[in-house]
């Protein structure tokens, strides 16, 4: 393909894959890390029948050049002390990664009191006037009720209704 065979913002044009699946799959795994998931519609994206994106993301499988569980673990590792649980896990499901490398995941890289560590490192950056304010948008971030009262708790503070 010629550069004249190109839209104007320079990409192949939409609807006919150019190339060969694998190389586009290797060539999007260079950029950052997939789900296979992720990777499969990102393929189909490019124009890539099922079939072809399927046996694609099969190959780099075996190649082990994605793997849903490592990825679930170093997500959990790169924000467990910046979101909550809850946040995390919805996340990673929306990449479509199973249900049970989830939980194996939060269960292997996420401590038990880190929501608590989470919730009292925000509320330290606020002033006594906007704890509850906080606890309301720590609540909509996901965290639990009973850690967000359990930092309120622990600052001296609570949190009437």
């Amino acid at each position: 393909m010629t550069k004249t065979d190109r839209g104007a913002d320079g990409k192949a044009p939409s609807g006919k894959a150019q190339g060969s699946p694998l190389a586009a799959a290797l060539r999007c795994l260079t950029r950052r890390a997939y789900t296979a998931r992720e990777l499969m519609d990102k393929l189909r994206e490019r124009g890539f029948s099922e079939e072809e994106a399927a046996a694609a993301v099969a190959q780099v499988l075996e190649w082990r050049y994605i793997d849903d569980e490592d990825y679930a673990r170093r997500y959990c590792r790169l924000w467990r002390e910046r979101r909550s649980r809850r946040r995390i896990q919805n996340e990673i499901r929306r990449r479509g990664v199973d249900e049970d490398i989830i939980t194996a995941a939060l269960a292997a890289e996420y401590p038990p009191g880190q929501e608590t560590v989470n919730c009292r490192r925000a509320m330290l950056k606020k002033d006594r006037a906007a704890a509850v304010k906080t606890a309301a948008a720590l609540y909509r971030q996901g965290y639990s009720e009973r850690n967000i009262r359990r930092a309120l708790a622990e600052r001296g503070e609570g949190c009437q209704n």
